[in-house]
C-alpha cells in the first residue's frame, strides 16, 4: 500500500514561511555529504520547513538537515534499505493550499520510459503531468524530483517545481550544477518560488511571484 503523510502546517507555521526545497542528494553513491557551502548557504536563508524531493540514500542526509529546521521527506527509487523510513507522498495543507511533495519516479513502466527517454534526449519536465499520484492531482502546488533538472511551471490551476539535484552532475548531462528551491510564502494567497544553482557562487536560475487566483478556491 501506498504510503501517505498528511499534514496541516497551520499548526506549526504562519506567515510569513520559507521554505528550502532540495533532494537527490544521492549519499553515499554520488558524493560523500551535502558541501559546507551549501549547507551554510541553506542555514543562511534561514528556513522555517525544508523539504526532500527523495533518493536520500543515507538518514543521517535528513539529521543534518534537522539541525537547520525540521525536514519533510519522502522516499525515492534509490531509498530502498530505508523504505519504510520515508512515506511515498506527503500532502501539506497551509493557508487553504494544498502543497504535495513526492519522487516522481512513478511506477515501474514509467521509470523504465523515463530512463530509455534520458538516453536519447532531454526529458520534457511536463512529462510528470502525465503520471501524477492520484492523491496529489487536487494540489495546487505539486514538488517532485527524480529527473535532476529543475524546472518551475505554473498554469492558472497549479505549479510544478523541481529544485533539481543538490549533486554534481556528469558535465555532459543537461544540468551538470548542483541546485535547490526556495519558497517564500509572503501572506496566505502571495508566494514567490526561485530556483538556486551553484558554479562557484551560488546564482538565480528562476524566480516567480505567483498569481493569488491560484491559491483562491472560489476561482478553481
Amino acid at each position: 500500500m501506498r504510503s501517505i503523510l498528511n499534514v496541516d502546517l497551520n499548526t506549526t507555521c504562519k506567515c510569513p514561511m520559507t521554505v528550502v526545497v532540495l533532494g537527490d542528494t544521492h549519499i553515499p553513491s554520488d558524493m560523500d555529504r551535502i558541501p559546507d557551502d551549501t549547507i551554510d548557504r541553506i542555514r543562511d536563508l534561514t528556513p522555517s520547513i525544508i523539504f526532500h524531493t527523495g533518493d536520500i540514500e543515507k538518514p543521517n542526509v535528513i539529521q543534518e538537515l534537522n539541525l537547520i529546521a525540521p525536514v519533510f521527506a519522502v522516499r525515492g527509487n534509490r531509498d530502498v534499505l530505508y523504505w519504510n523510513h520515508y512515506p511515498a507522498i506527503c500532502n501539506f495543507t497551509f493557508q487553504g493550499v494544498k502543497i504535495s511533495l513526492f519522487h516522481g519516479q512513478g511506477d515501474f513502466w514509467h521509470y523504465l520510459r523515463l530512463k530509455i527517454i534520458s538516453i536519447f534526449r532531454t526529458i520534457n519536465p511536463l512529462y510528470l503531468l502525465d503520471q501524477i499520484p492520484e492523491e496529489a492531482k487536487d494540489a495546487q502546488i505539486l514538488i517532485h524530483g527524480h529527473t535532476h533538472f529543475p524546472f518551475l511551471w505554473n498554469d492558472d490551476q497549479r505549479v510544478l517545481l523541481n529544485p533539481g539535484s543538490l549533486f554534481i552532475e556528469n558535465p555532459d548531462k543537461h544540468f551538470p550544477e548542483p541546485s535547490f528551491a526556495v519558497i517564500r510564502w509572503f501572506e496566505p494567497q502571495r508566494i514567490s518560488i526561485e530556483i538556486f544553482y551553484k558554479t562557484t557562487e551560488w546564482h538565480s536560475y528562476c524566480n516567480k511571484e505567483l498569481d493569488r487566483k491560484i491559491f483562491c478556491s472560489e476561482e478553481r
